[in-house]
């Protein structure tokens, strides 16, 4: 037995590393013979572990690797077993055959024929809402578009790409038996995780029960003179800001599109005094004086050094010599990346300048457009104009700073600290509500909202479980504020644009609100196990605290990971494709589901626990940020 646990840690281990490795590799490792044998192997180890242990005495347990089994049995089925391809139709092609992904063709059990291919477009008809084949399926009639596929004798075809000419693009997909073993699987992760955490014999619950209750920048703004620039009034500026215009493939303010506009240009939503719908429409009216302006903002030293400029604040006229060439397209090689990446923020900058004053960026909404309530362009106004982000993450990170110290010195100011939570909260609920109702669809589909989404969810865990943690609370705060501050750093800029077709659907909301919950909770460990390198006396009330959190953590990861491989399947066409972000949510969800089998000794000591904690919140961190730097599906 004790050899066998030896080699089942060895194989969990050396697949959890070469998850890691390969991430960096070509993705054709994935389909290698060494890689389907690694995989199967533990697949082996893990049956064999639940039969030497009885594990079916403990249900919970039992459901949870046999989840597992399921899951890598689905993909080995699915690797086997199962076909892949597209087919490529221009209007009254017939076809009843498709090309496979590996070479070669294979016959459908259907013919298919294709009527007409549109791209439904959002008010103003500029960014598209969905893709929709009308195709007849052995003379029936059928639609097919982004998240709504067609299923015929176990053949599964999704609206994939198409072009431009009327013909379309559908991927095929032919796995009857993978996809559902392995959805089998995902079934039996939710059951058995929820058990586990309900289980009244359980680690979690006997825990919970046994937790103590004893545990734990000014706002400014540039006030130039601005009386030296030629442009309209303030007042004139501020009639402009509900003006509806089409922006974003949507209906939405003036003053949002100004904001935008001015935001991007020169990294602050007002420039010299002027408000923004000030700069946007004196631009338009006199583009010969704005563009001798200094507003053009280039983060780039050695940039500005090339094109002369000092201040980080180059003209439109700066970038154009005395022909009247553009110099950065001279500039640019293609060689040096730094440099390539910091000329192409610059290009994008002179490119909307370029559609302002080529009357291409504002467009009036049409009689044909149904206009927005008064109510919402006043949110929307209110939205832009008040910091919400800004005030929420000084507040928040001030409060937490003062929290630690009342919690180091003593001071007796709980409820202040239990006030100011509660402002925190408010604050980013107001914030975050704002933007809901603006958009019109929960905001979760980029890297701000879920930053939003995540302080939220950070406070209302801190509200839920400081009475029993004392250190929730500064802890809480200090990662709601710093999320807000990622937040507010990654996108001072935030546009409330239309979803793409592929991100409409629910699974992804609830992909993304479980992960990011997870990530919260798990983040409270990292914290948990921080202090507690600093206060030993309260390692093990820690340790405590830290597993009851782990329990939710990693149950929501695996679930909200295995939500979006539904929607990856409801999608593309496949449950599972090895995307450099989905492996590294699977390596999160290995690491972090270690210390909670008590089998490992190492682990049942406070410290070694801890330490562990805060080193596996890396992988949180290179989920999250890391594997942007590398090629995914997850960067749109």
């Amino acid at each position: 037995m004790r050899v066998f646990k030896r080699v089942a840690i060895t194989v969990y281990i050396v697949t959890t590393a070469v998850l890691a490795v390969t991430t960096f590799m070509s993705p054709s490792v994935y389909s290698s013979v060494w890689f389907v044998t690694l995989l199967a192997l533990w697949g082996v180890t893990l049956v064999a572990g639940m039969v030497m242990t009885g594990m079916w005495h403990r249900l919970p347990s039992f459901l949870l690797h046999s989840s597992f089994v399921l899951m890598l049995a689905g993909g080995l089925v699915t690797y086997v077993s199962g076909e892949k391809g597209y087919v490529t139709m221009s209007p009254g092609d017939e076809v009843s055959s498709f090309n496979l992904e590996s070479g070669g063709v294979s016959q459908l059990p259907v013919t298919l024929r294709l009527d007409s291919f549109h791209v439904e477009y959002y008010p103003g008809g500029v960014a598209p809402k969905d893709y929709v084949s009308f195709i007849r399926v052995d003379g029936e009639p059928c639609r097919i578009s982004m998240n709504n596929i067609l299923e015929r004798d176990g053949y599964r075809f999704y609206q994939s790409s198409y072009d431009g000419r009327g013909g379309t693009l559908l991927a095929v997909n032919h796995d009857p038996w993978g996809t559902g073993i392995s959805y089998a699987g995902y079934l039996l992760l939710a059951v058995g995780g929820l058990m586990l955490m309900l289980w009244h014999k359980g680690r979690f619950m006997t825990l919970l029960r046994g937790l103590s209750v004893v545990a734990m920048l000014l706002l400014c703004g540039n006030a130039a003179d601005a009386s030296s620039i030629k442009g309209i009034t303030r007042e004139q500026g501020d009639s402009l800001a509900s003006r509806q215009v089409i922006y974003n493939g949507r209906v939405a303010p003036f003053n949002t599109l100004a904001r935008d506009f001015v935001t991007k240009l020169s990294g602050s939503a007002s420039y010299r005094g002027l408000s923004a719908e000030q700069v946007v429409a004196s631009w338009m009216l006199y583009p010969e004086e704005w563009q001798h302006q200094p507003i053009i903002s280039i983060e780039s030293d050695e940039l500005c050094r090339r094109l002369g400029i000092e201040g980080g604040m180059a003209r439109m006229t700066d970038l154009f010599d005395n022909d009247g060439r553009y110099r950065l397209e001279a500039m640019y090689k293609g060689t040096d990346r730094g440099l390539d990446r910091d000329i192409l923020e610059v290009d994008e900058k002179v490119g909307l300048v370029l559609m302002l004053t080529s009357d291409e960026l504002i467009v009036p909404r049409g009689d044909d457009v149904a206009p927005l309530s008064r109510a919402k362009v006043a949110v929307e106004i209110a939205y832009n104009r008040l910091p919400l982000e800004r005030i929420f993450f000084m507040f928040t990170l001030s409060m937490a700073v003062i929290a630690f110290l009342a919690f180091a010195m003593k001071w007796r100011c709980r409820r202040l600290l239990v006030a100011a939570l509660y402002v925190s909260l408010s604050l980013q609920a107001l914030n975050y509500a704002m933007r809901w109702y603006v958009s019109g669809s929960i905001p979760l589909a980029d890297g701000y909202e879920t930053m939003q989404f995540l302080s939220l969810a950070v406070l209302v865990l801190t509200c839920v479980i400081y009475r029993r943690n004392e250190f929730a609370l500064p802890s809480g705060m200090l990662l709601a504020g710093f999320a807000g501050l990622v937040a507010w750093l990654g996108e001072s800029n935030p546009t409330i644009t239309p979803l793409l077709p592929v991100l409409s659907s629910p699974w992804l909301s609830l992909h993304v609100t479980l992960v990011m919950i997870a990530y919260a909770l798990l983040s409270f460990t990292m914290l948990n196990g921080i202090v507690a390198l600093t206060m030993k006396r309260e390692r093990e009330r820690l340790m405590a605290m830290s597993t009851v959190l782990l329990y939710p953590g990693v149950v929501l990861l695996g679930i909200g990971i295995f939500a979006g491989a539904v929607w990856a399947n409801v999608s593309w066409g496949r449950y599972w494709g090895w995307d450099p972000k989905e492996t590294w949510a699977l390596i999160t969800f290995m690491v972090y589901a270690v210390p909670l089998h008590t089998s490992i000794a190492r682990l049942r000591t406070p410290l070694n626990f801890h330490i562990y904690l805060i080193l596996a919140f890396l992988t949180v961190i290179m989920t999250y940020f890391g594997v942007n730097l590398l090629p995914s599906l997850h960067a749109y």
